[in-house]
């Protein structure tokens, strides 16, 4: 009667092995940008949910919402730190006894840069933002400058949206 194996031979058990880690291989680099595209749009999602939830906010109880940095309760332009979205009753841009706090975003990861051209958004009543806050939240990934959908731009008028765009890319210098 012929003898029948039902394990696996070293030889098998080797090439899975490789082929495991070929695929991993390939796989990797890819994964880390795909982590990081992640990323930003998680970060911006938020962003563009706060907002949308401040203006609203502004137009439903016809008061200042405003959203901001805050350093030792006033509006900073330090926007990798956390950002609070407060109801801000006299429209001041700082954290006073009677301004109640809706929503604390978290800051952005260490290496990560993410910036806004003014220290604090405002909304107003009619949903507008206050004069001269408008603008583009921009981030970017060091190690993937190329990626988009890293703009959140908010109008005058209150109303944002995400972009792309290539301020993150920075041009290389020629040799002459």
């Amino acid at each position: 009667m012929p003898h029948h194996n039902q394990g696996t031979s070293l030889t098998e058990l080797l090439i899975c092995i490789f082929i495991l880690l070929v695929t991993c291989g390939i796989s990797m680099p890819n994964y880390a940008e795909i982590i990081a595209k992640s990323r930003i749009d998680t970060h911006l999602s938020k962003y563009e949910k706060a907002l949308m939830l401040g203006r609203l906010t502004a137009i439903d109880q016809q008061t200042f919402v405003t959203i901001c940095p805050l350093v030792d309760g006033a509006c900073a332009q330090q926007w990798k730190n956390n950002v609070f979205l407060f109801k801000d009753h006299n429209g001041n841009k700082k954290l006073d006894e009677s301004d109640v706090i809706l929503i604390e975003l978290d800051a952005v990861f260490a290496n990560d840069e993410f910036s806004y051209p003014r220290d604090a958004i405002t909304y107003r009543g009619d949903g507008s933002i206050a004069f001269m806050q408008s603008g583009s939240f921009i981030y970017c990934i060091e190690q993937f400058p190329h990626l988009n959908g890293n703009r959140l731009s908010v109008s005058q008028v209150g109303r944002v949206r995400i972009r792309d765009t290539k301020k993150c890319v920075k041009e290389e210098k020629k040799e002459e």
